[in-house]
């Protein structure tokens, strides 16, 4: 069985390295910002997003029959609303002041597709973080380095925590980085692909 990541994110691909898998990466063609929630709970809209990822990636490879694919997507959530990648300095700028010296939780869905034996499986990890308060300066210096770039809620965790900034994590934190390794580890090795 071979692991196939839908994603182009480098920190979903350092992951799957540092606990030994070694994907091919075929990103999934879909362009996620082009999308809307409507009405969909969060959970429910963060494994959809996941799961047309992975279908979109298994379409385009359908001649590997030896593939799984995994997709994932990674939302914030704060007040009921639903962040994903701002897309402009003013929205991440919004978003930083927003989580800042507030609890959020962060879902990340994960789909894995199969074309043989193995079809399909879904699930949902949450994560709560609470990020401490900020000085408008240390905002306004992390939004100019465009840092914020293809991260959900503008932020990346182990950045910011390089970076100085207080955040504790209740929970696994990689799935604040994208990929719930604590879950995904041992139901890849369950499925056949071992690291």
């Amino acid at each position: 069985m071979k692991l196939v990541l839908a994603s182009r994110s480098p920190r979903r691909q350092m992951l799957l390295r540092q606990a030994g898998f070694e994907p091919s990466i075929a990103p999934s063609p879909i362009d996620e910002g082009l999308l809307s929630q409507g009405h969909v709970v969060a959970a429910d809209w963060v494994i959809s997003l996941a799961y047309i990822k992975a279908w979109s990636t298994m379409y385009q490879i359908s001649g590997q029959r030896d593939a799984i694919v995994l997709g994932a997507d990674t939302l914030c959530l704060i007040d009921g609303s639903c962040l994903g990648q701002p897309k402009t300095r003013d929205e991440a700028y919004g978003m930083i002041d927003l989580l800042q010296g507030r609890s959020h939780e962060t879902l990340t869905g994960v789909c894995l597709l199969g074309a043989e034996q193995f079809k399909r499986c879904l699930f949902v990890d949450r994560t709560r973080v609470n990020l401490g308060r900020l000085n408008a300066h240390a905002i306004r210096q992390y939004i100019e380095s465009d840092d914020w770039q293809g991260k959900a809620g503008g932020y990346n965790l182990a950045d910011r925590l390089e970076a100085g900034w207080s955040i504790e994590v209740d929970g696994d934190p990689t799935t604040v980085m994208g990929l719930p390794m604590q879950t995904l580890t041992p139901l890849l090795g369950r499925i056949g692909i071992t690291s």
